[in-house]
């Protein structure tokens, strides 16, 4: 996302492995998305899901969010994580811990999220085509 708005000894002080992308065109996203190991999508607000949760279930990747309720009832898989330093480090070596397992986990939550997805959709085209009946 955009970072320009960060303080510059934010930007000076980062570890060599943080890096900043800003806004990225699709086909770089896409790339980066699958280059990486786990995908970090956090928020303060209550009951907003989250797109970066969605592309990490896409990818099979491990994801490490905000323990919000709409989150947690929809990522079961996921691992929820206080918004706090501490919080998000604990999850971040929960995942480096179990990596493969994780990934495993999302495999698993993106074919069972797949099947769910592909049964409202065949649903919801049953009723429209009723409606022209």
């Amino acid at each position: 996302g955009d970072y320009k708005g960060l303080d510059n000894s934010i930007l000076h002080s980062a570890p060599s492995n943080v890096i900043f992308t800003g806004f990225l065109e699709e086909q770089e996203f896409i790339n980066m998305l699958f280059s990486v190991d786990a995908v970090i999508a956090l928020t303060t607000a209550d009951y907003t899901m989250l797109c970066g949760c969605y592309e990490a279930v896409s990818a099979s990747k491990p994801l490490i969010t905000s323990n919000k309720e709409v989150l947690m009832n929809y990522f079961k898989d996921a691992i929820f994580v206080d918004n706090t330093p501490e919080g998000i480090l604990k999850g971040i070596n929960e995942t480096y811990n179990y990596l493969e397992d994780y990934r495993e986990r999302m495999y698993r939550m993106k074919e069972a999220l797949t099947i769910k997805w592909e049964a409202m959709y065949e649903e919801l085209e049953s009723k429209i085509c009723k409606l022209g009946e």
